[in-house]
């Protein structure tokens, strides 16, 4: 279960910066992030003159006066007051976007909180990655909470396919037709074109891709980076059959021990065999997926 980060205060300013930061958490719908992020500032700017000048030495040293004129927000400049009002509102908006992947995750925390909503540790990591690589303060605040749904209903899909798996397995008798079933699970779609590129992660295991390269070709492959180049460990090219419902192996690549075969006739039943090993594996090392396209998300450069 995902639980709420901490944020970095900096606690500069005669005002509570947790209360700050918790005022985020107040928003939902179609609010725009950076929007909130501006009102948010602006409403807890001090309004009292003694206020304002109780902070105005800590507004000068911790740099958001200055900040603040270079930025254009003072205007003529003439007025003290209507100055120091600009520089702690800069204070806090820099301090609320310093804070901003926080912000978001603590979000997502609270709204699953409130929904009773309950990821399995790597959904849980899923939806984090999701978050950190999707969610800005051009988003809206619902699309953080469109990322934890998708992830639900990910999560619920993987858990509900499992038994299917094992129905289907019973009902046929070669090594090709059991790897079809396993891979059509794996990558839902990806058969039939409506999705090409599939990237899975599981914890302290290499990233699995596979991919749909040609109109009857998919590509599965663990890989990592040596020296700044991606390996190969190994990578299967697989051609398919949707009538016969089977998938063979065409080429084998290991690169970190320099191999590339073409498979002929005579190999394709070992093949088959390690990889029906490699894919019951990844069934039990709870890979799941974190990057998903109708057409190649990433190429992977070797």
């Amino acid at each position: 279960m995902l639980s709420k980060r901490e944020y970095d205060l900096e606690q500069s300013l005669e005002q509570d910066d947790q209360d700050l930061m918790d005022a985020f958490l107040e928003y939902e719908g179609s609010t725009n992030i950076g929007d909130a992020i501006s009102e948010i500032a602006d409403s807890h700017v001090g309004i009292y003159n003694n206020d304002i000048l109780e902070n105005a030495r800590n507004l000068y040293s911790s740099g958001a006066y200055e900040s603040a004129s270079s930025a254009g927000l003072m205007g003529d400049g003439k007025d003290l007051i209507k100055n120091l009002q600009s520089a702690w509102y800069f204070y806090n908006e820099q301090h609320l976007n310093n804070n901003l992947q926080t912000l978001i995750h603590n979000y997502a925390v609270n709204y699953m909180q409130k929904n009773s909503i309950h990821l399995k540790e790597s959904f849980a990591e899923l939806l984090q990655i999701h978050l950190e690589d999707n969610i800005d303060s051009n988003c809206a605040f619902d699309d953080i909470e469109d990322a934890v749904k998708e992830v639900l209903k990910q999560q619920n899909n993987f858990q509900k396919s499992e038994p299917s798996i094992r129905e289907l397995l019973e009902k046929v008798e070669t090594i090709e037709e059991k790897n079809y079933i396993l891979l059509s699970h794996l990558t839902e779609g990806i058969f039939e074109g409506e999705n090409d590129y599939f990237k899975f992660k599981s914890e302290g295991m290499m990233n699995l891709v596979v991919e749909r390269i040609a109109p009857q070709v998919v590509t599965i492959l663990h890989y990592y980076v040596q020296n700044g180049d991606l390996m190969r460990d190994p990578e299967i090219t697989l051609r398919f059959d949707n009538e016969k419902r089977t998938v063979e192996p065409l080429t084998f690549q290991q690169d970190n021990l320099g191999i590339y075969q073409v498979i002929d006739s005579s190999e394709q039943k070992d093949v088959s065999s390690f990889l029906n090993a490699w894919l019951d594996n990844i069934q039990q090392q709870n890979y799941i997926p974190f990057d998903q396209e109708n057409s190649s998300a990433e190429e992977l450069e070797f």
